[in-house]
């Protein structure tokens, strides 16, 4: 039997969808429990000011004991931050960084600043508009809801992360990708980074990571993963839809996860994902 809701035009039902999870998160957003400083932590790379209000409408669900980290290249997207922080029940801090990597560079500098504990839930997320694709505002908007869909989402993602002591990564629903369609130009650049990170030779089936590079990281994970990391192999902006570097390390999270022992997966599996499981899997956005 097909819903009322189902038969509404799509943005007619994102739009009542974002306002019942506003309502929702206004009204039990305050009883949920407070987390211990240090265990829950966003960092949002934001290179757009009229995105501010998408992004912190999410994290505003985020609980008391979270932290916020805001980075980008541009004034404007910290001023457009200002009237969230009264708002907000995390503390919400700025970063001004250069305009380079995209949203990776961005996410590894300020994570490289930060002490991170080995069990915080790190949620990755960013502002980026995929020009190249028009479906990119539906895709990012779907991820957000994905990784937070209410006030009570960040505290379900620690504790998959307590209940996995294996868990590196948590994305959203229908993001963890192994489909080999999807190497497009980056298999050369991926093999030499993975050569280093892993010591390991890959093949076309190798391919797995998270669509979208939003997602939830275990602190321990990230910090394994830093000194891998070369800031001057990122391209200047601005740079090609694919082939680059950024889109080369976008893979190589995902596959060091699974070549390190670590487990991946998505805010509504309850148990990990394979390769396997995901080998057919195809990205609607793009």
């Amino acid at each position: 039997m097909t819903r009322l809701r189902d038969r509404l035009p799509r943005r007619l039902r994102s739009a009542l969808g974002t306002a019942g999870r506003r309502g929702f998160s206004a009204l039990a957003g305050p009883f949920q429990p407070s987390v211990p400083a240090g265990r829950i932590l966003a960092l949002c790379h934001c290179h757009h000011a009229d995105l501010v209000p998408e992004l912190a409408a999410c994290l505003l669900a985020l609980p008391r004991g979270a932290a916020v980290h805001v980075s980008s290249s541009d004034p404007d997207v910290f001023a457009a931050w200002e009237p969230f922080r009264g708002r907000s029940r995390a503390a919400i801090a700025f970063y001004a960084v250069e305009n380079r990597g995209r949203d990776l560079l961005p996410f590894f500098t300020l994570a490289g600043r930060l002490a991170i504990a080995p069990d915080a839930a790190v949620l990755k997320i960013h502002g980026k508009r995929s020009a190249y694709s028009d479906q990119g505002e539906w895709w990012r908007r779907d991820t957000l809801r994905g990784l937070l869909p209410g006030p009570f989402a960040a505290a379900r993602a620690l504790s998959r992360f307590d209940a996995d002591p294996r868990l590196a990564l948590l994305g959203a629903p229908g993001s963890f990708i192994a489909n080999p369609a999807y190497w497009g130009g980056n298999r050369p650049e991926v093999g030499r980074l993975m050569g280093g990170v892993a010591g390991l030779a890959i093949a076309d089936t190798d391919l797995a990571f998270i669509a979208g590079t939003m997602f939830w990281m275990r602190g321990g994970f990230l910090s394994a993963l830093l000194p891998h990391v070369d800031a001057s192999l990122f391209e200047p902006e601005p740079i090609a839809r694919d082939g680059t570097h950024a889109h080369a390390l976008e893979r190589v999270i995902g596959m060091a996860a699974l070549a390190w022992g670590w487990h991946i997966g998505e805010t509504d599996a309850a148990a990990p994902l394979t390769r396997e499981a995901a080998r057919h899997r195809t990205v609607p956005y793009i």
